[in-house]
């Protein structure tokens, strides 16, 4: 049911960026057409290079809008990549208590370290998901 939600909603989300995309584009265009076209030294023979302007104008932002958005999104997937590279740690040592834990199971059980084991791995663990809930938080902004 959750992924059937997200996925309704990541939809509705594109949607939406998409119509206001469309919106300021066309707004955008009309602006820059509106300008070349009341400039006083275009004529009709002219008209031709007015529109080739424009499309270039435009596209140059576009263009840089895009680059702009690249280098957040880098930004972005740096830090993600910081953090993750920061979990590591906390990972492999969790795995390497399970590593050495799993085989003498026998000898835990027998001596009652199950609640000592599992304070660790706790205390491990929420160092972990504090990690990955930055990680989720850069995701859900990068969007």
């Amino acid at each position: 049911m959750d992924g059937y939600v997200l996925g309704i909603a990541l939809q509705r989300m594109t949607y939406g960026c998409m119509t206001v995309g469309v919106s300021v584009r066309a707004a955008l265009t009309n602006a820059i057409c509106r300008k070349s076209f009341a400039m006083a030294s275009i004529t009709k023979e002219m008209a031709s290079d007015a529109v080739s302007f424009v499309a270039s104008d435009i596209t140059k932002i576009f263009d840089g809008i895009q680059a702009r958005r690249g280098a957040r999104r880098y930004l972005f997937g740096w830090r993600i990549i910081l953090h993750k590279k920061a979990n590591a740690a906390n990972t492999q040592e969790r795995g390497s208590i399970f590593q050495e834990l799993l085989p003498a199971m026998k000898l835990v059980k027998y001596y009652a370290w199950e609640q000592f084991f599992e304070k660790t791995v706790s205390t491990i663990r929420k160092r972990e998901l504090a990690i990955q809930s930055r990680v989720a938080f850069i995701k859900t902004i990068q969007i």
